[in-house]
Formats: structure tokens, sequence, C-alpha cells
């Protein structure tokens, strides 16, 4: 593991072993083992404009929520689990309406916690020049501003896999930037894919003298602010005091018929794909028992 230009951390790479997927992903698992058991029940292509909630019926029961769709499309369910990410979210009316609107503490939750630009760009590689982690601005630095949204590391993408099945083996190096300073170097994130990886691939030839270019294959940018139903990474940590207590708010259910899920609820996980998934399992364990978990 290498901060900077130098210091190779031994043990930090003991400390952290891929105990996860040794020849599958995240991606892979949630395709096999959930999608598959619901996709005939998934509509794709059916953007969300609004969620109206919170009606009565003649009787004074509670009505259904509505979910309308962009194209008109509605439809009506006793709970909705709403799993839009944090950045979308803070557009408000723009990308969706909550009718009537969420509450005060919902709405300063989504205002307080950050969720940054980002992309990943994947370099296939012909040799293995790089270390397993890089943090190019230094471990201090790196860990200095985090808390504020801002992250740029490099590393190897195939850490503790298995080698491909032809015995030929793969080099892929993943450069990630986060950010809203860390972004400036690569056009805020706005530019075409392919000056997103010239920009990124100069940053690794700075830290690797030239290696970059010299073994350089192809490339796929993933860019996650550009993604119009996403705009960011994923959500950072924030205030150490109130942070927690923003996570909450934000996973609080909303008269007992709109349920919030997402690594933006997680307390403990945000960030993470595990966090996720534990919190549309918490969401989805709720709506059908009613119980608060």
């Amino acid at each position: 593991w290498t901060f900077g230009k130098r210091n190779n951390s031994k043990l930090l790479h003991r400390m952290y072993q891929e105990t996860k997927w040794k020849r599958s992903t995240w991606w892979h698992w949630l395709n096999a083992h959930v999608y598959r058991h619901v996709e005939e029940k998934v509509k794709l292509n059916s953007p969300v404009k609004e969620i109206v909630y919170g009606a009565k019926t003649d009787k004074g029961a509670p009505a259904q929520v509505r979910v309308v769709c962009e194209d008109g499309t509605e439809y009506m369910a006793d709970k909705v689990i709403c799993t839009i990410p944090l950045a979308v979210l803070k557009k408000g009316d723009v990308m969706i309406k909550f009718d009537p609107p969420l509450p005060e503490t919902k709405r300063k939750a989504i205002d307080a916690i950050d969720m940054p630009p980002g992309c990943r760009i994947l370099f296939d590689m012909k040799d293995k020049f790089y270390s397993d982690l890089t943090f190019p601005n230094g471990i201090l630095h790196t860990l200095w501003n985090v808390g504020g949204g801002d992250l740029t590391i490099i590393y190897d993408a195939l850490y503790g896999k298995e080698e491909s099945t032809d015995g030929k083996g793969q080099h892929i190096l993943a450069f990630v930037v986060i950010g809203h300073k860390n972004a400036a170097p690569l056009g805020r994130l706005q530019g075409e894919d392919d000056e997103i990886a010239k920009a990124a691939l100069a940053k690794i030839d700075e830290i690797f003298d030239g290696q970059g270019t010299q073994n350089y294959i192809s490339h796929v940018v993933q860019n996650w602010t550009r993604e119009p139903y996403i705009l960011g990474a994923y959500s950072f940590p924030g205030s150490l005091i109130s942070g927690g207590r923003h996570r909450r708010a934000l996973g609080t259910t909303v008269q007992d018929q709109v349920l919030f899920a997402g690594e933006h609820t997680s307390v403990k996980y945000f960030g993470l794909v595990p966090g996720a998934a534990l919190e549309g399992r918490r969401a989805a364990v709720e709506a059908v028992s009613g119980a608060i978990i």
C-alpha cells in the first residue's frame, strides 16, 4: 500500500484481505440471488416524478400512496419504499415531488449530509506496475479531508481475486476521484469520458513514472455524477456529532406510508453496498410487519 510516492505499508496490506469475492462481484451476487427472483415485477425506464401520500378515504381511513411516473403511469400501494439517491433528493421538486412536502426534520437531514460528485476509471493494463492501494495525496491528507467529501485513490481492482480461466490473467487499475475539490482536475467530472480518462492517466504517469501510458490497453469510465438519477458518488460522513442523527432522520418513515432506504440511511455502513443492502432489508421488513427496526 503506497501513500503518495513513498512509504509502502506492509502492516495495512496484511490487515486487509479480500474476504467477499474471489470470482464474482456484488453486482453478480445481487443479480443471481435477488434480482432474478423479482425481475418480472420490475418496471425499468419508468422514472418517478411524484409521490402522493397521507390522504384519507371518505371514511377517514388512510388512502393508498400514489406513485406518478414521468409518462403519466400511476401505481397505487399501501406503502412505498423510497431508495432515491441522496443527491437526487437534494434537488427537491425539480427531480421528484413529495405531496405533501417531506417533514422539516427529513429535509434538514437531506441538506446536512453530503453526496459529492465522483467517478471511477478502470484501466486495462499490460502489466501490474502499481501497488495494491495508493493514496496519491498521502494517508494523512486523505484522512483529514475524507470527512469533507474529498478522496482520491488508485488501487488494484482485481486484488484478492482468482486469475481468469484462460490462465493469462488481467491487470485492472482503478482510479477513483470523489469530492468537490478533487473533481476540479477532471473538469468537475462534466467532460467527455475520454478527456476524464486522459487526465486520470496523466496522474497515474506522474505517480508511477510514466508506466501508465506505457502499459495502457483500454479504459472504461463510470461517471456517477452524470448519471441523471444518481448525480453523485455516495454519501460522506459529515459531522461526527450530528452525522448519525441526520442519517437516522433520513431513514425515518413518513406517516407510516413512505419508507426510506439506501446507503445514506445507514448509520454504520454508509457509502457501502452492504449498508444499502441491509437498509433495503430493514425497510422491507418494516413495510410488511410494521415493526420499527
